[in-house]
């Protein structure tokens, strides 16, 4: 009862006390408008912090005898172990992802797109005559625009020159990602020391379990999703790399890089692996066969996917966000809706932290204790 009592004083108090917080509110939605970096470097520090916060809780349990890490230490070496990560991926990933992206642009698709014609006629012939298709159907123009699109997004020439013009203001946000991650780890209390400051006493044990929530869940969330892309990009290059693709670390790059947004960045993925495993079918003079392969491609990409499915995104959003399909999906859509694809990236964590806040501060609301159940016993797991 007490808990329900403090729960109406908290939404009360911030009602009643609107020309305080509100103004506190636009002041710094302008200063992020104005200063839009520090907002990216802010975020990017903060999913940076949560991915190696169980690092640094893991380091900071070892004892040996009387010895053990410090808090400083301990995020030090966590931040060291994300600069290893980072540097292997620069080393030995980026360089052939480059090569290839380079080569692929490179190729001449007015004769690659000749080949494909020829070789799709039969097919297209088939769907004109069962009326699935009507007479201009060309499966040519649909992959050349596609072809396009995709050319136009990886200008690598143009890319290296923004990388050459921007390098003062790269080296700057990377140190200021780095100043801002080092203490946003290990002075774990000041972000919730400075929001309880804004409140009175009696609500900060309220303000104490939606942080913490938050941070647990959604540092199992970003973890896991980074263990998650990983793992896809590790076997989906293997499985293509078994098949003989010339391009099989492009498909497994663009695969992991858009499992990142769940349902529809696999899709994606998917798209640019079929249109990948035509390209290196028809290089590699194999174009006779090319439904064959574009069958493969789809049976070699989902094999990898249903594994992903089964196995590895369960314990991701299962686990910590607690979410069911149609939330994530729902949110995901007006994520899109309201911001493109930072907001599908986006949305499943804000949605989190929603839901969180929702649990605490709005109890006794039967659609919230609807939406918010199995949050709720998560957190009381926990």
């Amino acid at each position: 009862m007490n808990n329900k009592n403090n729960v109406q004083h908290f939404w009360g108090n911030i009602f009643k006390k609107w020309y305080v917080w509100l103004p506190s509110l636009i002041l710094i939605a302008l200063i992020f408008i104005l200063l839009p970096k520090v907002l990216l470097y802010l975020l990017i520090s903060f999913v940076i912090s949560l991915i190696l916060a169980p690092i640094k809780n893991l380091l900071l349990k070892i004892r040996i005898k009387k010895f053990h890490l410090n808090d400083a230490v301990a995020t030090i070496i966590s931040m060291l172990f994300l600069l290893g990560v980072i540097i292997l991926f620069f080393f030995y990933v980026l360089p052939p992802i480059i090569t290839k992206l380079t080569s692929l642009i490179a190729i001449d698709y007015d004769i690659l797109l000749l080949q494909l014609e020829s070789s799709l006629k039969p097919i297209e012939k088939t769907l004109i005559d069962y009326k699935i298709a009507n007479e201009s159907f060309s499966f040519a123009q649909i992959i050349q625009k596609y072809i396009t699109n995709f050319q136009a997004s990886i200008n690598i020439e143009k890319a290296f020159e923004n990388i050459i013009n921007s390098f003062g203001d790269i080296v700057v946000g990377v140190v200021t990602v780095v100043f801002f991650s080092f203490f946003i780890i290990k002075d774990q209390n000041v972000f919730p020391s400075l929001v309880k400051s804004l409140f009175a006493e009696r609500y900060h044990s309220m303000i104490d379990n939606i942080i913490n929530d938050t941070r647990v869940l959604l540092s199992r969330y970003f973890l896991g999703i980074l263990i998650d892309q990983i793992i896809v990009f590790i076997l989906i290059f293997l499985v293509f790399t078994l098949i003989g693709y010339d391009y099989a670390i492009l498909i497994a790059f663009f695969a992991g890089l858009f499992n990142i947004i769940p349902y529809f960045g696999p899709l994606i993925a998917l798209i640019l692996a079929i249109l990948l495993g035509i390209v290196s079918s028809l290089m590699s003079g194999a174009d006779t066969q090319l439904l064959w392969n574009i069958v493969i491609t789809i049976i070699g990409f989902e094999s990898v996917k249903i594994l992903d499915n089964l196995v590895l995104q369960p314990n991701i959003y299962a686990k910590s966000v607690k979410s069911t399909p149609f939330e994530v999906f729902l949110v995901l859509v007006i994520g899109e809706e309201l911001f493109g694809i930072i907001g599908m990236i986006l949305s499943v964590p804000v949605y989190t932290l929603l839901r969180i806040i929702a649990v605490q501060t709005l109890q006794g609301v039967p659609l919230i204790q609807k939406i918010t159940s199995d949050l709720e016993k998560s957190i009381e797991k926990k």
